[in-house]
């Protein structure tokens, strides 16, 4: 018997084995359970998320502003650059679709 041929039958011999055990079933009670764990439920987590944006927001149009004004940029171009952007997030935010909380199939 060759190597490949001794492989082939290790191979076959676990294959074997694997479909004749019964099949693993998961408890009845886990889609609920890893939702629980995936789904945010802290309001502190919440509030430090919209701090951490807000303020990743705020030194970003300073270090912008600092940068487009230290290239020459006159404060009308700055401000078109800065606020532009925002304003067209201001008026496509209430297009996107919402979030619907993931349920189980029953």
């Amino acid at each position: 018997m060759t190597e490949m041929e001794h492989n082939q039958h290790d191979i076959d011999s676990l294959l074997r084995r694997s479909m004749a055990m019964p099949l693993p079933s998961l408890p009845p009670d886990f889609d609920q359970r890893v939702i629980r764990k995936v789904q945010p439920s802290s309001q502190p987590l919440v509030r430090y998320r919209q701090t951490l944006i807000t303020t990743y927001g705020l030194v970003s149009v300073v270090v912008c502003t600092v940068l487009m004004r230290g290239q020459g940029l006159g404060w009308g171009t700055v401000a078109g650059m800065i606020l532009g952007p925002l304003a067209l997030l201001a008026i496509t935010t209430p297009l996107w679709p919402t979030t619907k909380p993931v349920t189980t199939a029953n």
